[in-house]
């Protein structure tokens, strides 16, 4: 299986992520056409040295979204550590805790963890900062409730709408 994650380095807001069992270049073509539907388009995107990335990627990318394609050097994971600082993130909050049957259940549970990922959960690589929510004033919050992710493997906290 193959899972394809698209992060922004900026604010590492996690943008993409989908899976397959059998991934080929009309899949990656059409998950690229998906990912950016109706979205900022970036500049560039860095890839992975894998052969589903070669040369024909690069001509599509710039052809149908108008991103210049750069590839990161052979056996240079250091080049790509916020790419496998997410993966590793991904695996370890998500999907160590979860039995995944099939691949659309896998896709479910991905879609669940990006909201998570990027609307609740605080990144210490952005001084603790919540990539896509603003931070509320702390001193003036009284209440709050507690909210679940993925069946309650994962909480995080808002405030109360007084009734």
């Amino acid at each position: 299986m193959l899972c394809l994650v698209i992060l922004a380095l900026n604010l590492r807001e996690l943008i993409y992520i989908r899976a397959t069992t059998n991934p080929n270049a009309r899949w990656l073509k059409q998950q690229m056409l998906n990912a950016f539907d109706g979205q900022k388009v970036p500049e560039i995107c860095i890839c992975d040295n894998d052969a589903i990335f070669g040369n024909w990627f690069k001509i599509e990318m710039k052809k149908l979204l108008g991103i210049k394609v750069h590839h990161n050097p052979y056996r240079s994971p250091e080049k790509k550590g916020r790419v496998e600082r997410v993966n590793r993130t991904i695996k370890q909050e998500c999907f160590d805790f979860v039995v995944i049957i099939n691949l659309g259940q896998f896709n479910r549970v991905a879609r669940e963890y990006k909201n998570y990922y990027n609307y609740h959960r605080s990144h210490q690589g952005i001084d603790g900062k919540i990539p896509l929510k603003e931070k509320e004033n702390l001193i003036d919050i009284q209440k709050y409730q507690v909210k679940n992710h993925l069946d309650g493997k994962m909480k995080s906290f808002e405030l109360k709408i007084a009734a």
